[in-house]
């Protein structure tokens, strides 16, 4: 089951240790597609908690959140790793000012969540402000005892 969304930030969770339903599976649903529902909300609020520290450029909710071996790709193909990625979200240059999801579809699979956003950003950037409109690919994977954040693929589109 793919679950998809739109407009503002969710709540952000406590932590992030779930791999599965909580409570009941709901009526007529087969145990399968509520386990994915389970796995596509808890990854969609784990999301929006890296997202707000993205915000707040805070690094040690990325550390905690992000794979040490993820791969970020940037919108013109360029590759860093999470330590970069995390430190330019830290540096003085650096300012993430604004992230606006417009649309998030998320898909689970047996370890592993992909949640596709397209997201207005905006940042400072040595002075100044750049703004766009991207596609970011996210992979979450889990040993259904913790997730973490594997890859993020941005994607630059078109702004109407």
């Amino acid at each position: 089951m793919a679950t998809t969304r739109s407009g503002g930030p969710a709540s952000v969770p406590a932590g992030h240790a779930l791999a599965g339903p909580t409570g009941g599976q709901p009526e007529g649903r087969p145990p399968a597609a509520a386990h994915n529902e389970a796995m596509e909300q808890a990854v969609s609020a784990l999301q929006d908690e890296v997202n707000a520290a993205l915000l707040r450029s805070d690094g040690r909710t990325l550390d905690d959140l992000v794979a040490p071996t993820a791969a970020i790709v940037g919108p013109r193909g360029f590759m860093i790793s999470r330590d970069q990625w995390i430190d330019v979200h830290q540096s003085a240059d650096y300012r993430q000012v604004r992230l606006e999801t417009l649309q998030a579809t998320v898909h689970a699979y047996d370890s592993a969540v992909i949640h596709c956003d397209v997201m207005d950003s905006e940042c400072l950037y040595q002075g100044q402000i750049i703004t766009g409109r991207f596609r970011v690919t996210h992979v979450w994977v889990t040993d259904h005892q913790r997730w973490q954040l594997a890859a993020v693929q941005y994607t630059a589109l078109q702004t109407p």
